[in-house]
């Protein structure tokens, strides 16, 4: 980020910071992207060429960190450098990219006396202010230093236990480099120094800090102090304490405070968790009420303040899905499937409204395909949100046959306002395609549909179009993404 701040001014169109810690599926890369870049999806066209177009004439600069997460993707950034001549990519990464052109900068250790002592001592001063290096803690705090190979991360961790351990106290318990360096034997020697940095401030931990400390590691992209008590049953005293320590971020948003932890110490805690950790199943289930509450809230006059709010969580959102969707039965099929499309479901308009049309189309396949026994409500709106974002993405045909299933189901479950939507959503398709004459009549029967669908649908049904002779029918808005067609709204 230092990087891309001095060359700012080299690139007329801006620097970008794209993250990618929180990602794992490579298929995501370019909606991520896209998303920083304020992108949307075109409707007859990969978002990858719509990308492309976008970045063609801009001269830029995007950085990409943490890429290799997602190292299947490097075709990606080698697609967008051909096709924008002006564009220039930074990447962090442990691992080369292995492309053309490709030029490798090593990230090298701090300088011990210059860099490394002076940050220790930076930090045991933000931890205790009158701490001061004299000659023989000056000595001790080097070859301190020097056993943490210069690392920042893992300098930082030892100089916020100075409250507790005077220098010699903690030069005498940090692990030795020989001790790290039978870590595992797949990482860096440098990386394994930094796992045991992270091991040893972890093991000084009372009992109860190092349970939430693993347990936050479930958290994707951060979380609130809210989340952290109903997930991890963690308290603030705990909480804060972690941050200062080091081994919880603090940030501030105009949403509240969020919490968040280091890729690399959360690495960590990850392994220490488990795939199979209870902590998992209420991680899923707390962001399937969030987005459950938010189905109505993102259709109302609070649509903004959802979205933002749903944004905010979006990596917690893919890593619930994820999870649900994990095989955990004998019959190779996920424990949750059900509750995978009860939350794919409730993002619909959410995946609409913000132009992520392709990655809510993959999750609702995915998650229908999880659960064919769900009951016919909870196919019926997932259907009727698949249709819409399959319209959305140009396939008319899929898009109606979605729909008409879905239509079918809420007839079955005598849900009257559900089948004046999905006949009104049947009428958009239709008349976007440019067959009025089939698309007339089912508007008129949807606006005809009974009180019920009158009543609900103020709130906004998601297709609302309005048809030249239906003008009962509910209100009209555009699309999010570049054509006018009939919206959700």
């Amino acid at each position: 980020m230092q990087v891309a701040h001095e060359l700012a001014d080299a690139f007329t169109d801006g620097v970008y910071f794209v993250g990618l810690a929180e990602l794992r599926d490579p298929e995501l890369v370019v909606s991520t992207i896209a998303g920083v870049l304020g992108v949307e999806e075109a409707v007859d066209e990969p978002l990858l060429g719509t990308v492309e177009q976008h970045l063609e004439r801009r001269r830029l600069l995007l950085l990409l960190d943490n890429f290799e997460h997602v190292d299947e993707a490097a075709p990606v950034v080698s697609r967008l450098l051909a096709a924008a001549r002006d564009l220039k990519v930074l990447v962090t990464s442990r691992s080369r990219l292995h492309l053309y052109g490709e030029h490798e900068y090593h990230v090298s250790r701090l300088h011990l006396e210059s860099e490394a002592v002076p940050l220790f001592e930076a930090r045991a001063r933000a931890v205790t202010p009158d701490f001061r290096l004299s000659d023989d803690r000056a000595d001790a705090v080097r070859r301190i230093c020097e056993r943490l190979d210069c690392l920042a991360l893992a300098v930082e961790l030892a100089a916020a236990r100075v409250a507790e351990l005077s220098p010699e106290q903690m030069l005498k318990s940090l692990p030795r480099l020989e001790l790290a360096a039978s870590g595992p034997r797949d990482l860096a020697v440098r990386q394994r120094t930094l796992r045991a940095a992270i091991d040893w401030s972890y093991r000084l931990l009372p009992p109860t800090e190092q349970e939430l400390c693993t347990r936050l590691s479930v958290f994707v992209g951060g979380c609130t102090a809210e989340a952290v008590q109903q997930v991890c049953a963690g308290d603030d005293v705990g909480l804060r304490s972690l941050v200062a320590r080091n081994l919880v971020l603090r940030r501030p948003t105009t949403r509240g405070e969020r919490f968040d932890q280091l890729e690399t110490i959360r690495e960590f805690a990850v392994e220490l968790l488990g795939s199979a950790d209870p902590v998992r199943d209420r991680h899923a289930q707390h962001y399937l009420a969030l987005a459950e509450e938010a189905a109505d809230g993102v259709r109302g006059p609070d649509q903004l303040a959802w979205v933002s709010r749903l944004d905010a969580e979006r990596d917690n959102i893919r890593a619930a899905l994820t999870h649900l969707l994990r095989d955990g039965r004998s019959d190779g099929k996920p424990r949750h499937g059900q509750a995978a499309l009860r939350l794919a479901s409730a993002l619909g308009f959410y995946w609409y409204k913000t132009g992520a049309i392709g990655e809510g189309i993959a999750w609702l396949d995915r998650a229908l395909a999880a659960a064919p026994g769900a009951p016919d409500p909870l196919r019926a709106r997932a259907l009727h949100a698949l249709g819409v974002l399959v319209a959305e993405r140009g396939d008319p045909t899929r898009a109606l046959a979605c729909c008409e299933a879905s239509c079918a189901l809420f007839r079955q479950t005598g849900d009257l306002a559900w089948v004046a939507r999905s006949l009104n959503s049947q009428a958009g398709i239709l008349r976007d395609r440019g067959d009025g004459a089939r698309a007339e009549p089912l508007f008129r029967r949807a606006s005809t549909s009974g009180d019920a669908w009158v009543r609900t649908t103020r709130r906004s049904p998601w297709f609302s179009a309005t048809s030249p002779s239906s003008p009962s029918t509910a209100t009209t808005s555009r699309a999010p993404g570049p054509s006018a067609r009939s919206a959700w709204r």
